[in-house]
């Protein structure tokens, strides 16, 4: 919920501020460049490291150790639209078992009142933390037909147990491909905007359930069929057993011809709109380019239909190592679409998304040593003047040892939503966030 602000700025201040911002952006932009995510973390989360992801890097890849010392690469997490299903399931008879650590700590100073403000001494405030979690994963194919997967973690202070997936994959006859369980899954392109990942937009923190899934895959020629049922227990009714109204239902086409990939899809619930979308992305010299869309409308009755869309490009420069990405995002679903006002679905489902005209830019600059990557990501709402600006830095001096430095900082306008809710968990308007982490990880696997 967003917090009241101070009251808006005057007409020279907006300016100025607005310059501020633009300077800025422009001045890092010709410094050795640098990609920074923004989630509202701190020192204490589990996924701290998560404000030094790279807003467009290749999703959910992280090296392991195979028996025999032999180095591997697997892919944790699951971008479905770059997911061949086939060769997922069609592998070996046998098993793998992962062992993954994560340790780390650091401090977090900053200003609850943006310098520039002025208006009396900015009220400073300084923490310091740290943490520590591992985890095991044992994925079995079973046969040709069968392969089951568990992933638990661990992580104190607090002790918490996690169950991060648990699924079986079922061929039947290379027809149809099914997965059921509790499994990271995601729709959508945008690495900036995400509002057509509709699954993830059935709300969580009001609830504290967990997502199950039940999903088909039916490959169809140059492109293939996907549907599926979803529930998040909670955020209705009884947080230990899914009510009907907790069920979701959605679909998914996609065509595959060689000038373009092409998603459609819908996700029906009965406690938010109805979403359906397109998503388009294809290479045009060099350049990859995308563009998604979505409407959006009211049922009970059926009414009050609502548009958004956005395009954008990804190009890398010098040998990838430098890589530069630019969005433009039009958010036709503000303060629209109210559902049943006895939950907070509504809260929920929109505060990552800012009404009306949105741009994002990111520029990564990794000069090849010690895993060195500079970056800025900028966000900039235009209706309300409000922009986010995140430079970072992050590199490994030593095997398994990661440096991380971030400055998120919120320009503009006092009362826009990147100053009362911005990449910083406590929504100062400017912090440093310093982290060092020691991380690895160990793979055995057997097959027949």
């Amino acid at each position: 919920m967003r917090k009241a602000g101070a009251g808006p700025p005057d007409a020279g201040r907006a300016v100025q501020n607005g310059f501020f911002a633009y300077v800025m952006v422009v001045f890092l932009f010709f410094l050795p460049p640098f990609p920074a995510a923004a989630d509202e973390t701190d020192l204490l989360d589990r996924d701290v490291d998560s404000l030094f992801d790279e807003p467009f890097a290749v999703p959910g890849t992280g090296e392991g150790t195979a028996e025999g010392g032999e180095t591997v690469k697997e892919e944790t997490g699951e971008n479905p639209a770059a997911v061949n299903v086939l060769s997922d399931l069609l592998r070996r008879i046998g098993f793998s078992l992962d062992a993954y650590y994560f340790f780390f700590g650091g401090v977090a100073p900053g200003f609850r009142e943006a310098p520039w403000f002025g208006g009396g001494r900015a009220d400073f405030s300084h923490g310091a933390g740290g943490g520590m979690n591992s985890g095991l994963a044992l994925d079995v194919q079973v046969s040709k037909y069968l392969r089951v997967k568990n992933d638990f973690q661990f992580s104190l202070p607090p002790f918490k147990f996690l169950l991060n997936e648990l699924f079986f994959d079922y061929n039947l006859q290379d027809y149809a491909f099914f997965r059921v369980g509790r499994y990271s899954f995601s729709w959508g392109i945008s690495p900036n905007y995400p509002y057509t990942d509709l699954l993830a937009r059935v709300p969580t923190g009001s609830s504290g359930g967990d997502s199950y899934f039940a999903r088909g895959n039916i490959p169809l020629g140059i492109g293939g069929l996907e549907f599926l049922a979803m529930t998040r227990t909670g955020f209705v009714s009884n947080i230990n057993a899914p009510d009907p109204d907790e069920i979701g239902y959605g679909g998914r086409f996609n065509l595959a011809f060689t000038w373009a990939d092409m998603d459609f899809g819908f996700f029906y619930l009965k406690q938010m709109p109805f979403r359906q979308y397109v998503s388009v992305k294809s290479t045009v010299f060099d350049t990859e380019v995308y563009a998604e869309a979505l409407l959006s409308m009211r049922h009970d009755p059926w009414s009050e239909m609502k548009f958004s869309a956005s395009f954008g490009f990804i190009r890398f420069f010098f040998g990838e190592k430098l890589r530069l990405n630019g969005e433009f995002y039009y958010n036709g679903e503000s303060n629209v679409l109210r559902y049943n006002p006895r939950t907070n679905i509504r809260e929920e489902e929109t505060v990552p998304f800012i009404g009306g005209y949105n741009c994002a830019f990111n520029v990564v600059y990794s000069p090849g040593f010690n895993g060195l990557h500079l970056f800025t990501q900028c966000l900039y709402a235009v209706n309300e003047k409000s922009v986010q600006l995140v430079p970072g830095l992050y590199f490994d001096p030593f095997p398994h040892i990661r440096v991380s430095m971030a400055i998120p900082m919120a320009l503009g306008s006092r009362n826009g939503t990147y100053y009362t809710s911005n990449a910083d968990k406590f929504n100062r308007p400017v912090s440093l966030v310093l982290l060092v982490s020691l991380s690895g990880s160990y793979r055995y696997s057997h097959s027949d």
